[in-house]
């Protein structure tokens, strides 16, 4: 047990764990590429080229000019994370539904059966809910340092 620790870094339930998510992720992987092999090579492709070459030196560029503005106002309490998270998971929602946000997703509405012009709004409300609990989870934390400076 410890060989395999001090190999693999962690638990061996750990690999197993991660080998079985695999499981649904390949078998998702197997029937799109069934229905629409070229579709799908071109997702990943330009999906590669797309997040790789260009999206990911945006995250990079704005989170160095977010760190940059955190550095000159840290403030009481460290705001940056309370910043960055909603962000992050805004984008990456953004990425995954991005057919759907942006209407580009033609059979959609015809395999379903449900509009597509609803996720823009779905969106743009999961956003406005993560940075307002996460401005209210500042705004607490704030008031705890406060407090505690007082006493």
């Amino acid at each position: 047990m410890t060989a395999v620790r001090r190999f693999y870094g962690e638990h061996p339930a750990h690999a197993l764990v991660l080998m079985l998510s695999f499981v649904p992720a390949a078998l998702a992987l197997r029937e799109l590429l069934n229905e629409r092999t070229l579709d799908v090579a071109g997702w990943f492709a330009a999906g590669a080229v797309l997040h790789d070459g260009l999206l990911l030196p945006v995250y990079v560029l704005l989170d160095v000019a977010l760190v940059t503005l955190w550095r000159r106002r840290p403030g009481r309490v460290a705001w940056l994370n309370f910043v960055r998270i909603p962000l992050a998971v805004s984008g990456i929602l953004l990425l995954m539904f991005s057919p759907l946000i942006l209407r580009q997703a033609e059979s959609y509405e015809y395999k379903t059966g449900r509009p597509i012009d609803e996720f823009v709004g779905r969106w743009l409300l999961v956003t406005a809910i993560l940075a307002a609990i996460s401005a209210l989870w500042y705004a607490v934390r704030v008031a705890f340092v406060r407090r505690a400076a007082s006493t």
